[in-house]
């Protein structure tokens, strides 16, 4: 009749909005407010690495939302408060390894707002975002589709 409890429980210590799974089932990426995002194993909710992300947020409620990209080597972290920057880590270790502007066009004094970031399933070491105008500055570009290799 399905499961009625879950298999385990952990706590985090910090509100959490969205879970992404790994390519293989093996891991999760919990991301969330303060700036909070961290690796997970599925099989037993061992936490493996955290993501220093970091609040730069007045009121301490930063969001992040983290993807994974296609062969699971990467995690791809979009802060609230900088959403033109997406930042790559090592899915094994946490460890950052680059940080990148996004940039499709529009004018240097425009900032873009990343809706989503998904992995590009033809090549994996790839994510397309989905940019748009931020909500405070109106540009006639509108929205754009941008590809980003690691």
């Amino acid at each position: 009749a399905g499961l009625r409890r879950p298999a385990y429980r952990r706590a985090l210590g910090w509100p959490a909005n969205m879970v992404a799974v790994s390519p293989d089932d093996d891991a999760l990426v919990v991301s969330g407010l303060a700036g909070h995002a961290a690796l997970y194993t599925l099989c037993d909710g061992r936490k493996v690495a955290e993501f220093p992300i970091g609040d730069y947020s007045r009121d301490g409620r930063g969001i992040v939302r983290g993807y994974y990209t296609a062969d699971g080597r990467h995690v791809v972290a979009i802060r609230a408060q900088d959403e033109n920057l997406l930042h790559t880590f090592s899915a094994s270790t946490g460890e950052r390894i680059k940080s990148i502007r996004v940039h499709d066009g529009r004018p240097d004094d425009f900032s873009a707002y990343t809706w989503t970031c998904r992995p590009d399933p033809f090549d994996p070491r790839s994510v397309t975002a989905l940019v748009q105008d931020h909500p405070l500055q109106p540009n006639p570009v509108g929205s754009s589709l941008a590809a980003y290799t690691f």
